[in-house]
């Protein structure tokens, strides 16, 4: 795969959007407050920071990828519009590992076992729609869509009677998904927010092989604080 190209695209894209959502927004002098809102003028900046769990699995209903269960953390850095509407970037690490075991049969029969480590460092750009769920807008439900890329390592190893191969590499794919999440304002500064989000992350390609395109499932827990 092209890094370079690809980088490319990425950053394209990430700007478009940037410029897209960051043109809705305008200082407002006298805006409504509220706890998601605390400041009436100058940004409402926010940063987040939790555990977060994801499911990975292959897209193509006949790969030899499986289920690979990822554990990490989400740092998250962002700008709250108005009421309703929100920005931010987000940057997580998160590791996992597959293995098999199996017998091969021939004159080289024996046990032969694969294991793939994988780090994966998911960077994205994060709009959010956010609907109170009481007058107080202490409660909210966000809809948030994101678009950007994954970083994604690699270290093989490959172990039989005939033959062992060990291999560690690098690739970054396009990754969009939406999400979807329950935030809660403990106060004008501090918020938790627990979220869900369904991530596809492109097709990658390494020196000992590639990785079909992914579907990831993934869960989070956050801990927010307002500037």
């Amino acid at each position: 795969m092209n890094h370079k190209r690809t980088s490319k695209y990425l950053f394209a894209a990430l700007l478009a959007a940037g410029l897209a959502f960051a043109s809705i927004a305008r200082a407002q002098n006298g805006r409504e407050t509220s706890l998601a809102v605390p400041k009436a003028r100058g940004a409402n900046l926010f940063l987040s920071v939790g555990p977060t769990y994801m499911n990975a699995k292959s897209a193509e209903a006949n790969s030899g990828t499986d289920d690979v269960d990822l554990y990490g953390a989400l740092v998250g850095f962002g700008w709250r519009i108005d009421q309703w509407n929100k920005i931010q970037v987000e940057v997580g690490v998160l590791a996992g590992s597959e293995s098999y075991t199996y017998y091969s049969g021939g004159y080289y029969g024996g046990v032969s076992s694969l294991n793939l480590d994988y780090v994966v460092v998911p960077e994205l750009f994060t709009y959010s729609v956010c609907i109170p769920l009481a007058p107080s807008r202490r409660c909210e439900l966000r809809i948030s869509p994101s678009i950007g890329g994954a970083y994604i390592f690699t270290d093989y190893k490959y172990d039989s009677p005939s033959y062992w191969m060990t291999a560690t590499d690098s690739d970054i794919a396009i990754a969009a998904g939406i999400g979807v999440g329950l935030t809660i304002h403990v106060s004008q500064r501090m918020f938790l927010d627990i979220g869900y989000r369904y991530l596809r992350v492109g097709k990658t390609e390494y020196n000992w092989g590639s990785l079909d395109a992914i579907n990831t499932h993934s869960l989070a827990f956050l801990v927010g604080w307002k500037f």
